[in-house]
């Protein structure tokens, strides 16, 4: 998945949850973080000497995009508080599971070489399935937020609109 795949399903799953807008910031940067192993992404682009060093030394899509990797950002995150290692660790598994989409899959069990792939790896990266996913996950942040903005009661809405004609 590119960056702004990864990002938006944070900011999309972080709204969805209600929080605040520094937290869903903090999630959608955390939906970034497995990539800091390539130079190549986003994140690895920021952080460069970083992520050439993790590179050089791992590759993409290794140690980075392991449950290893994602219980040392819980605890980080936990020293913190618990409410940012909730955020950090469930952005940083939102990266994850959303590779897991894509053929090459990822290496949960890392050192082990098994990648882990689910739906056969119907999304793979820059695909036309990926441009779809990204609307349909950007619709479903519109329409959340235009209910939220307009405090919109959906279920009312539905009852008069199935009984107004009766």
């Amino acid at each position: 998945m590119m960056s702004y795949t990864h990002a938006l399903s944070g900011v999309l799953v972080f709204s969805l949850m209600s929080y605040t807008p520094v937290l869903i910031l903090v999630g959608a940067v955390a939906c970034l973080l497995p990539d800091i192993d390539t130079t190549h992404s986003f994140i690895g682009k920021l952080f460069k000497p970083i992520s050439k060093r993790i590179n050089n030394k791992y590759g993409h899509r290794t140690v980075m995009h392991s449950f290893l990797a994602l219980t040392g950002v819980f605890l980080i995150g936990i020293l913190v508080s618990t409410q940012l290692a909730i955020v950090l660790t469930v952005g940083y598994f939102l990266h994850l599971f959303f590779d897991m989409l894509n053929p090459t899959g990822v290496p949960l069990l890392y050192p082990s070489c098994l990648s882990f792939v689910i739906f056969s790896g119907i999304i793979p990266t820059r695909s036309r399935r990926e441009t779809w996913l990204f609307v349909i996950l950007f619709l479903i942040l519109t329409i959340h937020l235009l209910i939220v903005f307009f405090n919109i009661d959906l279920l009312a809405s539905f009852k008069s609109l199935v009984y107004a004609g009766g």
